[in-house]
Formats: structure tokens, C-alpha cells, sequence
């Protein structure tokens, strides 16, 4: 079920069939995948979590960090065709939920600011510029999701296709 949010988090779901059986199509995907280290990855690269039942996996840059990248959430699937890893691209839980939290902050001091406005409880003269500031930090926080989704657009791509070379489809 899509979160209201989900025109901007660009969830995006893909599946990506496997020419080898399920543990082979494991391991394969897993040695494609690098560890995550504390230092990173010295040129780019594939980092994540390989399991039949989970798979988490990003793209890490060099010297290159945003936090609204896509990564892959998925599983390992078997049926009658064979093997698929299906799954989505999307952003981080932890960002998705930081994200929820200003928008919903901004919205607050928004029809708050308005409300007293309104109400005419406000007293102070320039009384206008508090709905203004909630306006602001609701674009904000949207120009730094579509900033970040912007930079990290070639990600999925880079995933994908190291994803297709692995499991050989």
C-alpha cells in the first residue's frame, strides 16, 4: 500500500529474474555486493546485506554522500520460471520518517500561524510572517528531497545493472 507520502519518496518497484538456482543466485549476489566498512568503498561500488529473505543494497560514491539516494529493499522469490529478486528502490526508512516529521512540522506551523491570524488572537503587527516561515520550511524541506533525488538519479541504473550482471539475467 503507497504511504501519502509516496509521490516523494519515489518508491519504485523492479524485479530481476536469475538464470541460476536460489543459492546460487545468492552467492553470486553477494560476492557482487561490498561490505559496508567504516572507511567506504575507494572507487564505487555495490554495498549491502545479501540474504535469501532480505536484500539491502545501495549505490556508495566516493566522497559522496546524500542521504535521499535510492536504495534496493527486497527478497528472493522462487516459482514455477525459476529465480527473481523483486523488491524496490527507495528512500531510506530512517530519512523517509525524518522527512514525515519536518513536512508535518512545517504543516503544523502553518495552519497554526494561520489559524491565529484568522482568529485574530495575534497581536503582534507583523503577525503575517509567521505562515510565511511555515511555507518556507515546507519548501525547504521539499527543494532538499528533490536536490538529493536529483543527484542520485544514476543510482538505481547502477544498482540494477550490477544486480543483472550477478544473477546472470
Amino acid at each position: 500500500m503507497p504511504t501519502p507520502l509516496a509521490f516523494l519518496f519515489g518508491s519504485v518497484p523492479v524485479s530481476f529474474r536469475s538464470a541460476h538456482p536460489l543459492q546460487d543466485a545468492v552467492e553470486r549476489l553477494r560476492a557482487a555486493t561490498t561490505p559496508r566498512t567504516l572507511m567506504g568503498p575507494r572507487q564505487p561500488a555495490m554495498l549491502g546485506r545479501v540474504e535469501p529473505d532480505d536484500v539491502a543494497l545501495s549505490y556508495k560514491i566516493p566522497m559522496v554522500h546524500n542521504a535521499f539516494k535510492p536504495v534496493f529493499r527486497g527478497r528472493f522469490e522462487q516459482d514455477a520460471d525459476g529465480v527473481a529478486l523483486v523488491g524496490r528502490f527507495t528512500m531510506q526508512g530512517v530519512v523517509r520518517a525524518l522527512l514525515a516529521l519536518w513536512l508535518g512540522f512545517g504543516l503544523l506551523w502553518t495552519g497554526g500561524a494561520l489559524a491565529l491570524i484568522l482568529s485574530g488572537a495575534a497581536v503582534v503587527a507583523m503577525a503575517w510572517l509567521f505562515p510565511l516561515a511555515g511555507v518556507g520550511l515546507l519548501l525547504v524541506g521539499l527543494g532538499l528531497v528533490r536536490l538529493g533525488q536529483h543527484l542520485g538519479r544514476h543510482d538505481a541504473d547502477a544498482m540494477s545493472q550490477r544486480i543483472r550482471a550477478a544473477l546472470g539475467s
